[in-house]
């Protein structure tokens, strides 16, 4: 496996992990008061991520990255949100999804 793919698969591991940080920030703030300690495991979560940033990064362009980031992020939230929280998603924002993949593909094409 090329360095190239592997800072891909570790940037969309950061991902799932990041939306595992969203998991529990969600929990803390789903009711008042704020739940402290599944935000201390939010924070925590996220903050661990950097290390596995700072490793993709030696690989790849910080624009490419976050690209694969943030879709990532967009695909694994939306599945937190609607299998686990029971959250439905509207016309717009499956627009959104679907252009989020649309991002990647344009990515992958032309770098």
């Amino acid at each position: 496996m090329s360095s190239t793919t592997s800072a891909y698969l570790v940037i969309v591991l950061v991902a799932l992990i990041t939306v595992g940080g969203d998991y529990f920030l969600k929990l803390a703030g789903r009711t008042p008061p704020l739940k402290i300690g599944p935000l201390i495991a939010g924070c925590l979560i996220y903050g661990a991520t950097g290390i596995l940033w700072a490793v993709a990064m030696r690989h790849l362009k910080l624009t490419s990255l976050s690209v694969v980031f943030s879709l990532s992020t967009v695909l694994f939230a939306t599945a937190l949100g609607t299998l686990v929280f029971r959250e439905t998603l509207s016309r717009v924002e499956i627009l959104g999804v679907i252009f989020a993949l649309a991002a990647l593909a344009l990515l992958k094409k032309f770098s």
